[in-house]
């Protein structure tokens, strides 16, 4: 795989590269002892994505980028292509996907978690159309994850809309990397836009950056441990 640096921490794919994704990085058999309440202070600490991969209709290389924030709290996700729109079908239907793989460095003591994802978007629905997304996250070779899904539509009324959705998760639901493991976020990604069966208009939707604000962000949280 190909990794272009732009900037500091900002890096692209030029080649898809699913075989990271698919696992590169693995996990050890142990999570060790994790301090959930540490909340410790990380913005000076040796972390960083290392390694990006993408790969879907949606997606198409060198067609995503992505950055972690200073404090190491978050990382952004740019699509520079990411859209369904039904008038690209015949059948009156598009579905685009996106799985993403990010490879982050993970100093010892140290385990992260993710706690919320968000979304950001456009989505143009004539009455009687369906826009939809999905998604799917978890850290590569661990089997519990999150699964997220949110449509758009409406009957009798258009809807034409930029959208933020945010995923919490429950503290049950949160899922820690091991101790001192560098860890993969994945996230498999899709997006629908239906016609309406009846009635004019095509459904448009798009995970975008047009404004040059991120389409999806990780939200991190980090905790000390002991190996």
């Amino acid at each position: 795989m190909y990794l272009k640096f732009i900037g500091d921490r900002i890096l692209k794919t030029t080649k898809l590269a699913l075989a990271v994704i698919g696992g590169l990085m693995t996990f050890g058999s142990s999570a060790g002892v994790i301090d959930f309440n540490s909340n410790p202070d990380v913005s000076d600490r040796d972390i960083y994505i290392y390694g990006m991969a993408h790969g879907g209709t949606g997606c198409p290389a060198d067609s995503v980028s992505a950055v972690m924030a200073a404090d190491h709290q978050t990382i952004s996700v740019f699509f520079d292509e990411y859209l369904a729109d039904s008038s690209a079908s015949s059948r009156g239907r598009d579905r685009k996907t996106c799985n993403i793989g990010l490879s982050v460095k993970v100093p010892h003591g140290l385990s992260v978690a993710l706690i919320e994802m968000d979304y950001r978007g456009f989505v143009d629905v004539p009455p009687g159309g369906y826009a939809s997304l999905d998604a799917s996250y978890f850290f590569a070779g661990q089997t519990v994850g999150r699964n997220y899904h949110r449509e758009w539509g409406s009957a009798n009324e258009p809807v034409v809309q930029d959208f933020v959705e945010d995923d919490s998760f429950n503290v049950g639901a949160i899922v820690w990397s091991p101790c001192g493991t560098d860890a993969i976020l994945r996230a498999n990604t899709s997006i629908r836009a239906n016609k309406p069966r009846s009635g004019d208009g095509d459904t448009f939707i798009q995970v975008d950056t047009i404004d040059i604000s991120s389409g999806m962000v990780y939200q991190l949280q980090w905790a000390e441990c002991t190996e």
